[in-house]
């Protein structure tokens, strides 16, 4: 487990053998927990604050609350790095736009606040901790204990004979690749703090960098935090856009087909002759429409950002399109972020405006405007499931198109509109009702080929 409390700092800016004699490994897991303010005293830490001064005027605010909330702030001149691990999933902030981690990173970060009781909670739920014999470090006689925390990753400490205090960690960890790395951590100048013991210096060494001294200015105990405290809220459309493809991209809708009965109304309102359409949809960007039976030559296909329109077996159009549709209901999970931005802003939606809102009695997320205005091209989101429920675009003639998704139901775990409603100028366009909704269809490159259009069909 990487120490990231030092580590981060450094990433981003710049023995001897047992004996039969060994002593009772038991015995010094005992005394390290009395020298530490008793084991009983740690297992009722509810969160702890802590502030260290590093070097070039760097300062690192570190907020746990136990066992796997954190959130980590360093700053350095007009450079701000923000980490967290909201209990389910972590994040990362570099001057304003949120970043992805690596797995490892991830794995590290959920870790840190049990950095300072790692081993008195091996201790308590009585983990295989062995003892490896004496050493020293820096002249001083140590215990060298050890114990396997995870398949890859084991911790080793150099428990002081005098104190029972520790006086170096070191971490041996094997990545998903089977890199292996290796950080050592010298700590220092232990101090009570309400009962507790804590190390106000720690230089971490890692591998061939400078070693990164950190120095506690302040401490604070069992500070009364909330959950939502660690929860990150995305502030801005790119970061919205980055956060939910990080976090949600591996078990988003990759495709999905519904049979769809749609009610045209003409310009005095009148609903007309129900027509059955067939529509498949294959994100990021695959999206057909049958009129009616393939064979009978009306599709229209989008893919790859153009559009390809079949009309009685004879092409009437084919042309650049972004479908708007596809990139926000989940095309945005398999694009790159700064790909979807320059899409947005292609549809005419303001990519640095946005607010959030409150649509039938659910938070939403409003892409393109910060004020109520229903007139400009825009895209709401549910903050929650991630749908669209509603987007409003211009058309070439001024007229604005608004359409709407509701009825939302869940199909194999995910959440998928079955009605929709369209207007132009507020006036009633069209109403579509989704049937026979399939979230695992098998789709194949041929059902989306404009040269196949006829022969191919899912349904």
């Amino acid at each position: 487990m990487k120490k990231y409390m030092l580590y981060l700092c450094c990433t981003l800016l710049v023995g001897l053998p047992a004996t039969a004699s060994a002593v009772s490994v038991n015995k010094i897991l005992r005394k390290h927990a009395q020298a530490m303010g008793g084991l009983d005293k740690w297992q009722a830490l509810s969160s702890y604050r802590m502030v260290l001064e590093k070097s070039e005027n760097r300062r690192l605010v570190v907020t746990c609350k136990m066992p796997h909330h954190i959130v980590m702030e360093l700053k350095k001149g007009l450079r701000s790095i923000r980490k967290g691990y909201d209990g389910e999933h972590e994040y990362l902030i570099d001057n304003g736009y949120y970043q992805p981690l690596r797995s490892d990173e991830a794995t590290a970060i959920a870790e840190e606040p049990t950095f300072y009781d790692d081993l008195l909670q091996a201790y308590a739920n009585g983990a295989p901790v062995r003892f490896l014999g004496e050493a020293t470090v820096d002249g001083i006689a140590c215990y060298k204990l050890s114990w396997k925390k995870t398949k890859g990753d084991r911790q080793i400490y150099w428990i002081n004979k005098s104190t029972f205090l520790i006086e170096q960690t070191e971490t041996q960890s094997k990545t998903a690749s089977q890199h292996e790395t290796s950080n050592t951590i010298r700590l220092k100048d232990y101090r009570w703090v309400e009962g507790y013991r804590f190390p106000f210096y720690q230089m971490l060494i890692s591998g061939e960098d400078r070693p990164s001294i950190s120095i506690a200015s302040s401490v604070e105990i069992n500070v009364d935090l909330k959950k939502e405290q660690f929860k990150y809220e995305p502030d801005s459309p790119r970061n919205l856009i980055a956060y939910w493809k990080d976090r949600y991209a591996a078990s988003s809708l990759k495709s999905f087909t519904f049979v769809q009965e749609t009610v045209r109304y003409n310009q005095e309102g009148e609903p007309q002759e129900p027509a059955i359409w067939y529509e498949a949809v294959n994100y990021p960007d695959q999206f057909r429409i049958d009129f009616g039976h393939a064979k009978n030559g009306n599709t229209t296909l989008w893919r790859n950002d153009s559009i390809y329109v079949l009309r009685k077996g004879e092409w009437k159009k084919t042309a650049p399109e972004i479908q708007q549709a596809l990139l926000m209901k989940g095309g945005f999970y398999h694009l790159p972020v700064d790909l979807t931005m320059a899409k947005l802003a292609a549809l005419a939606i303001d990519t640095s405006a946005w607010h959030t809102h409150e649509y039938e009695g659910r938070k939403v997320y409003v892409l393109g405007t910060d004020t109520p205005d229903q007139t400009v091209p825009q895209i709401w989101l549910d903050a929650e499931r991630r749908n669209v429920v509603k987007r409003t675009s211009k058309l070439g003639d001024g007229r604005i198109l608004d359409v709407q998704y509701s009825k939302f139901v869940q199909v194999n775990g995910y959440w998928v509109e079955s009605y929709v409603t369209f207007y132009i100028d507020g006036k009633l366009l069209q109403t579509e009702v989704y049937k026979d909704i399939n979230t695992k269809p098998a789709l194949s490159e041929q059902i989306f080929d404009p040269q196949s259009l006829q022969e191919t069909a899912w349904y």
